[in-house]
Parts: structure tokens; C-alpha cells; sequence
């Protein structure tokens, strides 16, 4: 009898070996009642509440620093420009993003770079930002001047707290001021 009782079970399993090709699917099932609307959430922060920026400021630079020329005169071959960032301090420096742009053309027609910035014919302008203060230094003088068609060189800053700028780093190119203008929702 045990003999019987075994070769019964290894039967039963050996006739559930997969074997051949699988069936037609059965009929879908009917819709399930619908649920209860969820609770509505809370409001979220717009995407630059957190964000500090400037409007696009003139800036004007100083010479310091100098060295002898070739025929026995001074040139200036360092300026310097100091912005102030009232509501940057040294706690929100710790884990924000601060970029600087310049607009090297006017309102009108602007051609706007990320700071540091290198041109073809050797000039360099960057910054760096401090408590309360974003200092600007160039081998030239990039100071905002007017010109026939309006303001040129003129800056702006851009500070992003940790959280803003972890969320939205992969989301828009930093160095694509119209994409973090639109991202950020900065007015000009």
C-alpha cells in the first residue's frame, strides 16, 4: 500500500510537467467598481521660491592690479568688481549653486554667457562668490558701458539652493541662460 501511495503522487506530479503548447487566454474579467477620490494634496512652491536672483546690474570694475610695460610706464592687468548679495550668506554658500552671467549685448540683443568666461582674444572674466558678496576680476575691463544701442556688459546672478538645484540639475543645461531664465521662471 505505502508502494501505491508513492507511485500515485510521483504520477500526479510527472502529468503537471509542462508539456506542449499553452492554451488560448481566457475572457477579461469584468471592471472593478471605482475607488473614492483621494484627499487634495497640498500646493506646491513654484520653482523659483527659493531661487535668488539679481536684475541685470552695471557693474562698474577698478584696476588692482599692475605691472611695468616695455617703456618704463604702469598697466593695469587685473580689475576688480564687487557685487553686493545682501541675501547670500556664508550658510546658504554651503550647499547652493551660484552662477553669474553676463549679457555682452544689449536688452535689445542679448548674447548672455556663464561666468567664468574666456573670449578669442585671451580676456577672462570670473567670479568668486563670498559672504554677502560676489567679487568679479578680469585682465580686462569689463565694466557695463552704453553704446549707440543701449547697456552692454551688464550681469546678473543666480543663486540655487541644495534642494532646488539637485531637483532640477539633470533637467536644463546651466550654461543655457534662456533654459534656466525659463526653468527658474526669472524675470528680466
Amino acid at each position: 500500500m505505502p508502494y501505491a501511495l508513492v507511485l500515485s503522487v510521483v504520477v500526479f506530479f510527472a502529468a503537471c510537467s509542462k508539456d506542449g503548447a499553452q492554451g488560448p487566454a481566457g475572457p477579461a474579467g469584468t471592471a472593478g467598481t471605482k475607488g473614492s477620490q483621494g484627499p487634495k494634496g497640498d500646493s506646491g512652491l513654484p520653482g523659483s521660491a527659493n531661487v535668488i536672483y539679481s536684475g541685470w546690474l552695471d557693474v562698474q570694475f577698478q584696476g588692482i592690479q599692475t605691472a611695468p610695460n616695455s617703456t618704463g610706464g604702469v598697466d593695469t592687468v587685473l580689475y576688480g568688481a564687487v557685487i553686493s548679495t545682501p541675501k547670500v550668506d556664508s550658510i546658504l554658500l554651503g550647499n547652493a549653486l551660484v552662477n553669474v552671467y553676463i549679457n555682452l549685448g544689449t536688452a535689445l540683443q542679448p548674447r548672455i554667457v556663464l561666468l567664468p568666461y574666456t573670449d578669442e582674444g585671451g580676456v577672462i572674466i570670473r567670479y568668486v562668490a563670498a559672504n554677502k558678496a560676489i567679487t568679479v576680476v578680469s585682465n580686462a575691463n569689463p565694466g557695463t558701458r552704453t553704446t549707440a544701442n543701449g547697456k552692454v556688459y551688464q550681469y546678473r546672478y543666480v543663486v540655487v539652493p541644495g534642494g532646488i538645484a539637485a531637483r532640477s540639475a539633470s533637467t536644463f543645461d546651466w550654461k543655457n541662460y534662456g533654459q534656466v531664465k525659463e526653468s527658474l521662471h526669472l524675470e528680466d
